[in-house]
């Protein structure tokens, strides 16, 4: 069965890059029409190469681009999604981010976007923004392959910081904006680092740059199967739905513009790792902060994460050793209950 989806998967890649553009030479193309050119060209400098495994493998997705299939997805300005009030099937402005997706892993393995530093300008959108996630059409995975695995659908660009700097945060409810996320990964470590970002980018302009991690020598043997506990079945065995496999961990970079280039990274493995093989875990479970933003800083990060996801980033980029000078932007704190706004 395994077989036959990835096929199909294939086949359907290969059918849609007879009549794909690539954007930014090296780069995955787009296959459809409509495309912000414009909006994606601005990230040429920031970007990595992808190395050779991920050869005819990789595919660009903008939110606006997505065809809307699903009846099932509720989309709200603001605060009217608890209200009930307006019911947005559409998700709302340009494209402010995009990722790339992978035909083998059937997940986002990178996605950016930018913080302008609006200031009092900023929107500053609150709410969940949708009740569901729509369905990514290059992977052909849906909010539905989640279903009672036990983990979180994890945003890579959170909703929290595109409703902040753009009231777009309706468009980061994709599929192809999501990974399997640990619930005490995504629930207490990841997002202080995520609210913390949110709010740098009131006040300063930087590139985001996420994705995650494989265990390469079994990437596959545990998956999401949708109506299961996560990992309890490899892809192979899944019969249901789309497969998809678990990371390991998950990274970050912060990049500050030219003529800087000054990359801060962060590897979270510590609340994730764990939790493809037993989801059960007490470590995956909400709780306690495993892993601080401090603990999850590595100023060696571009080696470890060139290394552990097959990217090359730009040879201009300097390596952050320090946290000091984000900290000082004092209007932000990464402590969980502190976050200013």
């Amino acid at each position: 069965m395994f077989i036959f989806i990835l096929s199909s998967l294939v086949q359907a890649f290969l059918a849609q890059s007879q009549s794909c553009e690539v954007l930014i030479p090296h780069t995955p193309p787009v296959c459809y029409s409509g495309y912000d050119k414009v909006f994606y060209l601005q990230f040429a400098p920031y970007l990595p190469l992808p190395g050779s495994s991920w050869t005819d493998d990789l595919q660009l997705y903008m939110p606006t681009l997505e065809p809307q299939k699903s009846t099932s997805l509720h989309c709200h300005h603001d605060q009217s999604f608890s209200e009930g009030t307006h019911d947005l099937t559409n998700f709302d402005g340009k494209a402010k981010y995009f990722s790339w997706i992978s035909s083998k892993y059937r997940l986002p393995i990178f996605a950016s976007m930018f913080a302008p530093a609006c200031g009092d300008d900023c929107p500053v959108e609150t709410g969940r923004g949708c009740s569901k996630f729509q369905t990514c059409d290059i992977s052909n995975v849906t909010h539905y392959d989640y279903t009672d695995s036990l983990m979180d659908r994890g945003h890579l660009v959170p909703n929290s910081a595109l409703g902040i700097w753009y009231n777009t945060s309706a468009s980061t409810f994709s599929m192809c904006n999501i990974n399997p996320q640990s619930k005490r990964l995504n629930e207490d470590d990841w997002v202080q680092l995520e609210h913390w970002i949110g709010c740098l980018g009131k006040h300063r302009q930087f590139y985001v740059h996420t994705g995650p991690i494989f265990n390469k020598t079994s990437a596959f043997d545990y998956c999401l199967c949708s109506g299961n506990s996560a990992g309890i079945m490899s892809c192979d065995e899944c019969d249901v739905g789309t497969p998809v496999p678990i990371p390991s961990g998950f990274w970050k970079i912060l990049v500050t513009p030219a003529p800087d280039y000054m990359a801060y990274t962060w590897i979270y493995t510590k609340a994730q790792e764990k939790c493809a093989a037993n989801v059960t875990d007490a470590d995956c479970s909400p709780g306690d902060v495993i892993q601080t933003v401090d603990d999850a800083f590595d100023p060696n990060g571009l080696e470890a994460i060139q290394s552990l996801v097959n990217f090359r980033f730009p040879p201009y980029f300097t390596q952050a050793t320090s946290l000091d000078d984000l900290k000082a932007q004092t209007e932000c704190s990464y402590l969980k209950h502190t976050i200013q706004y």
